[in-house]
């Protein structure tokens, strides 16, 4: 559901053109897949949508002395 919201509302990029309406098959680029997926951790480290969408793409200035370090996980 979430991915679809995503999708729907312009935050996440489908390859081609999207078919509205449910039961229609989705690709995306890795690259999507990557951003989805930093943008689910950076939502439950606490961070708003709008901030964690702008991070996972890459656009970290969130204001003025504000950085975020993003570390992967070894586990």
């Amino acid at each position: 559901r979430q991915v679809d919201y995503w999708t729907r509302n312009g935050y996440l990029h489908v390859v081609g053109e999207a078919s509205p309406g449910s039961g229609n098959s989705r690709r995306w680029t890795v690259r999507e897949v990557e951003v989805a997926g930093l943008v689910v951790r950076l939502l439950d480290a606490g961070l708003h949508l709008g901030a964690a969408l702008r991070v996972a793409r890459g656009e970290v200035e969130l204001g003025p002395g504000i950085r975020i370090i993003i570390e992967e996980s070894s586990a």
